[in-house]
């Protein structure tokens, strides 16, 4: 059986109800009320399941999971694993690499496409030793034929890497990858890809402030192709520098996914580092992502002011909230694993 959707937690049996009524690959989008009622216990009831979820469109088949802790459907498959992970050093005997992520998504549905997003950003420091990393930012995606060797995508935001950098502080980063393909991207402008143009902030520069929040803003020129990337920290974003379009040949006229959100790896046995500010989405204690807009092809901004699809890949480590007036929280503090 293969699915797809932003469903958050459901049991197979109500899976298997989906698939009598012929569901194969769709994408739902589900109440709170229904979000808060799976967090703690199955879905059985198929009338529940279609009183608070509405089904949005069809999009690309995805490996069901089974057999997961409550019976969990993990929908929205992450390309950014492919992705996000260039520059982290090869692993040595008995050690395993294991990533994790809260994001809301938007993913290109009928005729309705986005080429950009802006949103703010919270930022946040742990202490981190090398073989873990932590991060909050936007990624914008194209999957290509499907294959994860045709996915291509980019990402910005803040991230603490100490296998980068040889520190622990907090940096503003950019990363471009293909297929996770050795050699085929980067963080910053460690190897050829970003162009910058400021000469005031660069990729890799350093977070400071106390509690600093940054303005990022990605999206595609109409008539190069090429992706440009604003930056502003505790201000509004200014150019940073770009994408070159022939860079990302699998994001040429090509419909992208855009995500906003939080993710952290760790390389076995180092423990699971903390996602944002290291608290759960509980009042509005936890890490933060708001002023969230959709940038069309043409440059025009379209706020998000209601709830999109999600995924979490542990939602008993790193939760994330629904999206209220265009602000949503996420992270947690780690996950024993």
């Amino acid at each position: 059986m293969t699915c797809s959707g932003a469903l958050w937690v459901m049991s197979v049996r109500a899976l298997a109800s989906l698939a009598d009524m012929g569901v194969s690959c769709v994408i739902y989008r589900c109440t709170a009320t229904l979000r808060s009622w799976s967090a703690l216990q199955k879905v059985e009831n198929r009338d529940l399941f279609t009183e608070h979820c509405t089904r949005i469109d069809a999009v690309q088949c995805v490996e069901w999971k089974s057999g997961e802790t409550r019976g969990r459907f993990m929908a929205m498959r992450l390309a950014w694993e492919t992705l996000a992970r260039p520059q982290m050093r090869e692993l040595e005997a008995g050690e395993v690499e294991a990533g994790e992520s809260a994001h809301h998504g938007w993913l290109p549905r009928g005729d309705i496409r986005y080429y950009g997003v802006e949103a703010t950003l919270d930022v946040h420091s742990f202490n981190l030793y090398p073989g873990q990393l932590s991060e909050g930012g936007v990624w914008v995606i194209s999957r290509g034929d499907g294959k994860p060797s045709s996915v291509n995508g980019i990402q910005l935001g803040w991230h603490i890497h100490p296998g980068l950098y040889k520190d622990s502080h907090t940096h503003f980063y950019v990363a471009w990858g293909i297929g996770g393909s050795p050699g085929k991207g980067c963080f910053n402008m460690v190897c050829p890809g970003f162009q910058k143009t400021s000469i005031n902030s660069a990729p890799g520069d350093v977070i400071h402030g106390n509690k600093p929040t940054i303005t990022i803003r990605i999206f595609k020129d109409k008539f190069s192709g090429d992706w440009h990337v604003y930056y502003g920290l505790n201000s509004s974003p200014k150019k940073v520098g770009y994408f070159p379009s022939s860079l990302l040949p699998g994001m040429i006229d090509k419909p992208v996914e855009l995500r906003f959100g939080g993710c952290v790896f760790h390389e076995k046995p180092a423990p699971s580092p903390p996602m944002g500010n290291g608290y759960i989405p509980s009042g509005h204690t936890a890490a933060s992502v708001s002023s969230i807009k959709l940038i069309d092809a043409d440059g025009m901004y379209h706020a998000v002011n209601e709830d999109l699809p999600f995924y979490v890949s542990r939602q008993e480590c790193y939760p994330i909230s629904e999206i209220d007036n265009g602000r949503f929280f996420y992270g947690g503090p780690g996950c024993f694993d």
